[in-house]
């Protein structure tokens, strides 16, 4: 059957795009993930705000999504958005593949055509489809997967442009381009990045190549790119500011009027130029709905752009800080040091009592120190490693075969493993791809060279990214894997191309490249498609939902609990906002209580009959002293402010295991020599209470952020609770409620049996499942809940050896103890198996051996021990030696010092004492 090429092209495009999205949508996220996707399908399903600067397309048609009634989960709605997106960009990308080959080829005409056309196409294609990070954003809730697809459209279609560039109408392609280019500022500013290679892709068709002409281009590039990010994304909302809106809606119909003007008068030029503007003009009209319904106060409502001023802080980002070009080297949250730059998240000092606002410029460093940071770790750590991490391989730092690339042992992070796809053949097939076309095609060559470097590296020197960074940051970088994906796909071309020409006077050849294009298939996407699979496999993954229904369910009715970041926050959002569950409990992001807006936004969602923050306005804003500053004696700004060790006394009434009537405390400084807005805030909590609704302290909040609060913290769960009394610890082991602990931790709840009223028990699904992945990352959280089992077996294994030695206790009753402690430990590893989550922590596999040698359970604790023989902790060493002389196990102790002895051979104390267990072990045997 001979088949049309342009037919056979498009039923290729179908097929990826089928088989792509059959890929994705069987990985994808059943419901909630961490990080920023809770935020972005709540304030999608309620139409809020999130954070800025905002992706109000994306929540347009997540709130479509959502309302599509495909699954009871309304997350799954919002995450089929992804992989819809994603499959399309894979799409595009075999089309514009297609597009580059063709333009050294030529039409199709023949078999071979075909052949190397559209296996360059699909090669290229399927290889990005199952890079790592496309990968990852096509499972989720987020908004790079559209960005992806925005930048594959602008890409075909400039391409399409450029093949009917001659023909009548094909302004067409421009105008469409311009308002596609607005509505991507709807959903991410990293479509913008495609300018450059547009202007290239025109400029190469128009143009024969000459300095001047050149550098004239760029320049329109550049106003074109300022035109769009600082006159419309940006300049709307600032020229509101001056002439207001009506002001500027006036401006857009005059700028309509004369655009018909121009289209009218036949003035062709003019007339592309404004109807280009007018159309990115419209597209980025979706941030209306942002500052509509900002001005509905709806649950979430990140900054509060209601005014214009908030506006323009809003699109500026001003709650992350400045980011400029220089300094290259800077810390977080360092006052005092004139050396770093100081990123806080919050107001700074107006100058009042910190004189460390002084500070709150960029300094320079020395010019060594900074490339040295540019290199070492924004272009080598931050990008040239993720790049690596899709056509190379990713693998755990300090494993064999893994070069670090910066990236750190100590804090599980990921290095470039050269062997994971068998071979680096996608990397080297794109460095081939590269180089074949500027063999063949120059000047496009040069155009995706500027696409892969400008959504790339160009990134790098405009963020300036801060060390540390909370997670990895390679999603952003998704433009720039796209283009290099197109060079392997044109190394693909390349492969076909030398089988054909090498095998021209064999008759078999076409079959031979048949074959060589199947075998390309299978090893490069086919191999990323298996090696990759099962790591970004997010079915049957609930840990986000569960966890932070476990959150939720650890509060008592009414209460405050404070969280410290995203992760123990969007998701709560999300089950608050769209599941209905646990509404009475109000969240408190000690992050964002650092701003004047989430402050105020808390003032006045009260609990119910409760005002719990009694600051006005003027306060807020710190334009009015709150108190005196014990730390000076000066008026007390909500700012950052300098500090002491400040002690402080709040009243605790009505509390009969408070004999003093009072908690007390000392406040230290939190930042640097000052103290954060939120740490006064939690003050101001805690001081307004007055104990009439439970205040509580999510887990993952650090010591540091809990102002020195610890002797008062009971933990109950997944949260410590703040009680009216100092909390005594049982044995050396801190503050915890057993009773709650086990009620919530013990209490197993079903798929039917939850509720979105406050009732104990937690949900742990499928956290037995070897057949779902569990990243690094989800691993190291659920550690939480496997010491929060401990703690409950330590506490029935020490009342157990309590019990033994009271006369009046009965035998039963002490063995009822023994056999809590086991069914603790018992139902610890049925929810959660060490083989399917492993234990990260030696000290807790050290506690665990030890609750089972405690309870009688001997060969159970060894089995245990045996995992930490290869420690390199001498205090686990130490305590292991410990435990096996005291239990008469002369070859287990052995066995420890041998492993030690492998990784420090020169260890002499430890030869010598090796020596002595022998010389025992001899003489007990006889030997």
């Amino acid at each position: 059957m001979n088949i049309p090429s342009q037919r056979m092209n498009g039923i290729l495009a179908g097929v990826v795009l089928l088989f792509s999205f059959i890929i994705y949508f069987d990985t994808m996220a059943p419901t909630v993930s961490y990080w920023d996707c809770g935020e972005f399908i709540a304030t999608s399903y309620i139409l809020g705000v999130p954070h800025p600067p905002g992706s109000p397309l994306y929540l347009i048609i997540g709130r479509v999504f959502s309302m599509i009634p495909f699954s009871d989960d309304i997350a799954f709605r919002v995450n089929l958005i992804s992989p819809i997106v994603s499959a399309l960009a894979v799409m595009l990308l075999y089309l514009v593949i297609v597009q580059f080959v063709k333009l050294w080829r030529g039409p199709i005409k023949s078999t071979e055509d075909r052949l190397v056309v559209f296996g360059a196409g699909l090669a290229g294609s399927l290889t990005f489809a199952f890079t790592d990070s496309h990968w990852f954003n096509a499972v989720e809730a987020e908004v790079y997967a559209m960005s992806t697809l925005f930048t594959a459209l602008v890409a075909w279609l400039i391409l399409l442009w450029a093949e009917r560039s001659e023909k009548e109408g094909n302004e067409r392609y421009i105008l469409i381009i311009s308002y596609i280019l607005g509505l991507a500022t709807g959903v991410h500013l990293l479509n913008l990045l495609a300018l450059p290679f547009m202007g290239l892709i025109i400029y190469f068709k128009k143009r024969q190549f000459a300095w001047t002409s050149f550098f004239i281009m760029m320049g329109i590039v550049a106003a074109t790119f300022l035109v769009i990010y600082l006159g419309v994304v940006k300049g709307f909302p600032k020229l509101a500011a001056v002439i207001g809106v009506s002001g500027v809606v006036l401006m857009v119909v005059v700028l309509f009027g004369v655009t018909v003007f121009t289209i009218v008068r036949r003035h062709r030029l003019w007339s592309v130029v404004l109807s280009s503007l007018l159309l990115v003009t419209i597209g980025y009209s979706t941030y209306s709905i942002l500052f509509i319904r900002s001005n509905q106060d709806p649950a979430i409502d990140e900054n509060d752009p209601e005014t214009i001023e908030r506006a323009v802080k809003y699109l500026e980002r001003e709650q992350y800080g400045r980011v400029f070009f220089l300094p290259r080297e800077y810390v977080k949250d360092r006052v005092g040091n004139p050396t770093h730059r100081i990123e806080i998240i919050g107001r700074p000092a107006k100058g009042r009592d910190f004189s460390a606002s002084q500070n709150l410029r960029y300094m320079f460093h020395s010019f060594g120190k900074q490339l040295d940071f540019l290199w070492n770790y924004q272009i080598v750590k931050m990008y040239l490693r993720y790049f690596l991490w899709q056509f190379a391989g990713r693998g755990p730092a300090g494993t064999e075969w893994v070069s670090n690339y910066g990236a750190l042992e100590s804090r599980q992070e990921d290095g470039v493993k050269w062997i994971r796809f068998g071979l680096p053949l996608p990397f080297v097939l794109g460095i081939a791809g590269m180089l074949y076309q500027f063999k063949k095609d120059r000047t496009h060559a040069f155009s995706v060279l500027t696409l892969f470097l400008v959504t790339g590296l160009a990134i790098i020197f405009y963020l300036n990214q801060d060390n540390p960074q909370p997670r990895e940051r390679d999603y952003s970088y998704a433009g720039s894997f796209f283009a290099f994906s197109i060079w392997i796909g044109i190394g693909a071309s390349a492969v076909l191309e030398k089988v054909l020409n090498y095998f021209r006077e064999k008759p078999f050849k076409i079959h031979l490249a048949y074959g060589a294009l199947m075998a390309l298939i299978l090893v490069v996407p086919g191999m990323l498609l298996s090696v990759n699979y099962h790591s970004h496999d997010r079915s049957g993954n609930f840990v986000a939902w569960d966890y932070s229904y476990n959150i939720l369910q650890t509060c008592e009715p009414n209460a405050i609990i404070f969280t410290n970041g995203d992760n123990d926050t969007f998701p709560l959002w999300y089950l608050q906002e769209v599941e209905g569950i646990r509404k009475d409990v109000r969240v408190a992001n000690l992050s964002l209580l650092n701003t004047e807006w989430y402050i105020r936004q808390l003032r006045d969602s009260r609990l119910p009959g409760e005002r719990f923050i009694n600051f006005s306005d003027a306060q807020i804003q710190g334009t009015e002293p709150i108190g005196r500053n014990p730390a000076t004696g000066q008026p007390l700004y909500l700012e950052v402010s300098l500090w002491k060790n400040t002690p402080v006394i709040i009243p605790a009434a009505n509390d009969p295991e408070n004999e003093e009537g009072k908690i007390s405390w000392e406040i230290k400084p939190t930042l640097g020599q000052g103290i954060r807005v939120q740490d006064l805030m939690v003050l101001h909590l805690i001081k307004e209470s007055m104990w009439r609704y439970p205040i509580y302290f999510a887990v993952t909040v650090s010591q540091t952020n809990r102002i020195g609060l610890e002797k008062y913290l009971q933990m109950e769960g997944l949260a410590f609770r703040l009680k009216s009394h100092a909390v005594s610890p049982y044995d050396n082991i801190p503050g915890v409620d057993y009773g709650k602990l086990a009620s919530n931790m013990a209490t197993v709840v079903g798929d039917t049996a939850w509720s979105r009223d406050h009732q104990p028990g937690y949900r742990y699904r499928n956290l037995d499942n070897p057949d779902v992945y569990f990243n690094p990352n989800i691993v190291k959280l659920l550690q939480n809940y496997r010491s929060a089992f401990l703690q409950l077996a330590r506490y029935e294994t020490l009342k157990f050896h309590d019990k033994r030695k009271e006369p009046l206790v009965t035998d039963d009753e002490v063995e009822r103890f023994r056999q809590n402690a086991l069914e603790r430990l018992e139902l610890m590893s049925e929810l959660i198996p060490e083989d399917v989550i492993p234990v990260m922590n030696e000290d807790m596999l050290l506690r665990h051996g030890q609750n089972y040698l405690q309870l009688g359970e001997i060969e159970k604790g060894k089995d245990i021990f045996r995992n930490l023989h290869d420690s390199a902790q001498p205090a686990i060493v130490g305590n292991l030696l410990q435990l096996y002389t005291n239990l008469g196990s002369l070859d287990e102790a052995i066995s420890v010092l041998e492993k030690w002895l492998e990784k420090f051979p020169n260890d002499t104390a430890v030869v010598r004492v090796l020596r002595e267990y022998t010389d025992k072990r001899d003489q007990a045997t006889g030997s």
